[in-house]
């Protein structure tokens, strides 16, 4: 029984560059820098133009940097946010934080955060994007971190109508320091605040303690007592007990 041979180490390792560099997720044309690169090396090989020699090494350089850095740029980066309460009370003031974290030697010198928000969500001085979402806003918020470091964002809002304020899920979008390339990433965690209903102080009594059932008696009762007896006079010992 003939049996199929494994590819070799050298074979994969081929596939692997090939699949890596016809990679359609990169907001550039990779192969097309690289081909105007190397056009314009032999252009300056064969008259002798130095300059367009380095000008095409400049471009290949900034091509595979491009691609490198869109295949690390979101790898070891964490978002989450941190509220000060998890429960809260009509008029209370909640703060936020929001902690993103670079834990690798490249930097993110632009990271967008897009987080959805419900409508009772109310920032101020900020004004939140309509999304087709019912009931959705969107919260943006920009991150320039460095390597191995740590950026907190805080901001507050006050809880004006009782129930349920929902964040999440997050997009997250680095950018290069050229503005070229960009590499998306969804954050599915979703939390928020529980906010109960607006207490109202009792600074008086409503219904009166000495007449519990209003200030008129209703000529017919509701429910009739067989204990009480209703008759023409009050009850005289020696009347029959019928």
């Amino acid at each position: 029984m003939a049996t199929r041979a494994e590819p070799s180490s050298t074979e994969s390792i081929r596939r692997r560059l090939i699949a890596w560099w016809n990679t359609t997720d990169v907001g550039i044309e990779i192969a097309r820098w690289v081909t105007l690169a190397g056009f314009l090396i032999l252009i300056g090989v064969v008259f002798r133009q130095q300059a367009l020699v380095l000008i095409g090494i400049g471009i290949a350089l900034v091509a595979f940097s491009l691609r490198i850095w869109w295949d690390f740029s979101l790898v070891a980066v964490t978002y989450q946010r941190q509220f000060s309460t998890k429960r809260a009370f009509h008029g209370d003031q909640v703060t936020v934080t929001l902690e993103t974290v670079n834990a690798k030697p490249l930097p993110v010198t632009r990271l967008e955060v897009a987080e959805f928000v419900t409508e009772n969500v109310v920032i101020p001085n900020r004004t939140l994007a309509r999304t087709e979402i019912s009931n959705r806003r969107l919260f943006r918020s920009l991150f320039s971190l460095g390597f191995y470091e740590r950026v907190d964002y805080h901001y507050s809002f006050q809880t004006h109508h009782r129930g349920w304020y929902r964040f999440g899920p997050a997009t997250l979008t680095a950018t290069d320091p050229f503005g070229l390339v960009r590499r998306k990433r969804q954050v599915e965690e979703v939390n928020g605040i529980l906010t109960y209903p607006r207490v109202v102080p009792m600074t008086q009594v409503i219904v009166p303690a000495r007449q519990p059932y209003g200030d008129f008696k209703p000529p017919q009762q509701l429910v009739e007592d067989p204990l009480r007896i209703a008759g023409v006079r009050e009850y005289v010992p020696g009347d029959s007990p019928r």
